[in-house]
């Protein structure tokens, strides 16, 4: 016997199989707050770099002055200025020792001279 067209479903979303959603993780604190000096806070956008006296639209938790990290280590980078500083709460940056530079991301010259 020939083959019979298969019927169309009315509603293909009724068959769908729903997927497992992954947890979702909380999004990292863009807004951060810090001490103006005086007592009084400022608030910084990590990902802007923009920073107000004003308490942003987007900033989560309580207003609590974020702990500066302290160096814990300096080492030099052979072939050029800068030092790789390692702070207390794990984090790294780069220091130039000739132009007092400091960097969060991997200056050039040291790419260059690894």
């Amino acid at each position: 016997p020939p083959l019979q067209a298969a019927a169309v479903l009315e509603d293909p979303a009724a068959y769908e199989v729903d997927e497992p959603k992954a947890e979702e993780e909380e999004p990292e604190q863009e807004w951060t707050a810090h001490d103006g000096g005086d007592g009084s806070l400022y608030y910084y956008n990590v990902k802007t770099g923009e920073s107000t006296w004003d308490k942003p639209e987007g900033f989560k938790g309580e207003a609590k002055v974020a702990k500066d990290p302290t160096p814990v280590s300096w080492d030099p980078i052979d072939g050029c200025d800068w030092m790789e500083v390692k702070t207390d709460d794990g984090k790294k940056y780069y220091f130039h020792k000739t132009t007092q530079e400091t960097s969060w991301s991997v200056p050039k010259e040291v790419k260059e001279a690894r």
